[in-house]
C-alpha cells in the first residue's frame, strides 16, 4: 500500500480511538432519541390526528432519523472552528511542513468518526423502520447510508470554506452561526422541506441545504430519489473544490508567503 495512504489511514486511526473515550456519550444518545421517539410520537399524534392528510408516525420517523442524520455528520460542524484556530494560533503551519497534504489528513480524520457514528447508529433506522414504519428496506438503507456520507462531504467542505474565512476575518463564529442557522431551518432539521411554505420548497433545491439533512433522511423512510444523489454528489465536487482553491491559494501562500 502507498506510504501517503497508510498515513492517511493511520491518523483516521488514531481519531477513532479516540471516540471510543466518549462511548458513554454515544449511549446517552440513543436513549436521548428513543426519549424523543416518544415524545414526537405523542406531540404529533395531537397535531396530527388519524386520517389527516400527514401521518404523525411517519413525521415521528423522519424527526427521529433527521436527528440520527445530524449526529452522524456532527463531527463535520467543528471544522470552521478547527480552521479559524489553526490559522489565528500558527499552529497550522505545523501541517503545512509535513509530507501529508493536510486538506486530505484533516478530511480523513474527520470522516473516520462519522463513519463509526453512522455504522453503530444504523440500530435506530432499523428500530424505526421495523417497529414505527412497520417495513424493512434494506435497499433504502443502504441508498440511506451513501447518502449520508454525501452529506458528511458536503458539510465539511462548506464548514471549510468558512473556516478558509479566518485568513481575513479573524472570527468566522458568527458566519458559520448564520450559515447553520439557515442550515437548520431550509436543510430539513426543524421541518421536512417538503413541508416549506409556497415556492420555497422548489426554491431551496437549488441550495446545499436540503442535500445535507432531508435527503439522506428521505432516503432512510424509502422516498427514493436517485436524482438527489446526483445533485448531492455535485455539490460535493462544487463544494470541495472551491475549499481546495481557498485553502491551497489563499490559505497556505498567504501564510507561506506572508501575505
Amino acid at each position: 500500500m502507498n506510504r501517503q495512504i497508510k498515513k492517511y489511514l493511520y491518523s483516521g486511526y488514531l481519531s477513532l480511538k479516540k471516540e471510543w473515550v466518549f462511548s458513554f456519550n454515544f449511549v446517552m444518545t440513543l436513549l436521548t432519541l428513543a426519549i424523543q421517539a416518544v415524545i414526537y410520537l405523542l406531540m404529533l399524534g395531537r397535531i396530527f390526528p388519524t386520517g389527516s392528510d400527514l401521518s404523525a408516525v411517519e413525521l415521528t420517523a423522519y424527526y427521529v432519523i433527521v436527528n440520527f442524520v445530524s449526529i452522524t455528520i456532527s463531527p463535520a460542524m467543528y471544522v470552521a472552528y478547527d480552521h479559524m484556530v489553526a490559522i489565528n494560533s500558527g499552529d497550522i503551519i505545523l501541517d503545512f511542513v509535513k509530507p501529508a497534504s493536510c486538506v486530505i489528513k484533516h478530511y480523513v480524520t474527520t470522516f473516520f468518526p462519522a463513519l463509526l457514528k453512522l455504522l453503530l447508529n444504523l440500530l435506530v433506522v432499523l428500530v424505526m423502520q421495523i417497529y414505527v414504519l412497520d417495513q424493512f428496506d434494506l435497499r433504502a438503507i443502504g441508498l440511506g447510508v451513501f447518502s449520508t456520507l454525501l452529506a458528511f462531504s458536503i458539510l465539511y467542505f462548506w464548514q471549510g470554506i468558512v473556516g478558509c474565512m479566518a485568513i481575513y476575518v479573524h472570527d468566522v463564529t458568527r458566519i458559520r452561526d448564520v450559515i447553520n442557522s439557515l442550515g437548520m431551518v431550509l436543510g430539513g432539521k426543524l421541518l421536512p422541506s417538503a413541508l416549506l411554505w409556497g415556492n420555497l420548497k422548489n426554491i431551496v433545491y437549488w441550495t446545499p441545504f436540503p442535500y445535507i439533512y432531508d435527503v439522506p433522511t428521505s432516503f432512510f423512510l424509502g422516498h427514493m430519489s436517485y436524482s438527489s444523489l446526483t445533485y448531492q454528489a455535485l455539490w460535493v465536487l462544487f463544494l470541495g473544490s472551491l475549499y481546495h482553491v481557498l485553502f491551497t491559494f489563499f490559505v497556505q501562500r498567504n501564510i507561506e508567503y506572508g501575505g
